[in-house]
């Protein structure tokens, strides 16, 4: 059984009286431990699609089972706890709080499955850790370069251990050689048996993955392996 499975799956936007059709049916399969790239131009409906997988939006149509278990998309309640318990989230933005240590920042998640104080920061720490940067736990955001914030940030998507890894154009502010460690730091987590799916425009981010995506006007145009 594929850990995703969307089955004509669609999405539009209203504006005015112009209806938008972001996604027409879309089908989709992904395995346990797979490492995907969805990739294609700006507009071509990469980032909703993405936003369905990780229950950031809603589909208007088709079905879409996690785990095997069909998304019950009237249900906000269990939609957020699906969220906050099975999927990590990678952005191009880092969005880590200025306030909050290193250490701090990645322990987030787990308040909101009720984990604190030590069994939180000791998680934390571990996922610092996988992503060598347990040595900056102390430091603040504004402390770190580009490259490492970003290890923060997929330190953080990884603390509460989800069956999944989203990540949105997560070396899209990053130079040449920031974006060759994190996405090395993406190749030791899918040889661990992560599953993980980025999102992105650039083609050399997406050879680096073991299956790409190709998406125009909403439409899967091509899906191949790169091995």
């Amino acid at each position: 059984m594929p850990l995703i499975q969307l089955d004509a799956i669609t999405k539009h936007y209203s504006v005015g009286q112009t209806i938008h059709h972001v996604l027409p049916p879309l089908s989709l399969n992904v395995k346990r431990g797979e490492y995907l790239t969805i990739i294609g131009a700006s507009g071509s409906g990469k980032s909703t699609l993405m936003h369905i997988l990780g229950f950031l939006d809603q589909a208007d149509s088709g079905t879409y089972s996690f785990n095997g278990t069909v998304t019950p998309w009237a249900d906000r309640d269990q939609l957020a706890t699906i969220r906050n318990h099975a999927i990590g989230f990678v952005f191009q933005a880092f969005h880590l709080l200025p306030r909050l240590s290193i250490l701090e920042n990645v322990a987030l998640p787990l308040l909101y499955q009720g984990i604190h104080g030590k069994p939180a920061l000791e998680r934390a720490a571990l996922a610092l850790e996988q992503t060598l940067m347990a040595a900056f736990s102390a430091r603040f955001p504004q402390q770190l370069s580009g490259g490492q914030q970003q290890r923060v940030a997929i330190a953080r998507a990884l603390v509460t251990n989800p069956a999944l890894i989203l990540a949105d154009e997560p070396t899209g502010a990053l130079d040449s050689k920031t974006t060759e460690e994190i996405l090395s730091v993406f190749d030791t987590l899918h040889q661990a048996g992560k599953t993980l799916i980025v999102v992105t425009h650039n083609p050399q981010v997406a050879l680096r993955s073991a299956r790409i995506i190709h998406l125009t006007d909403g439409c899967i145009v091509d899906d191949r392996l790169t091995s």
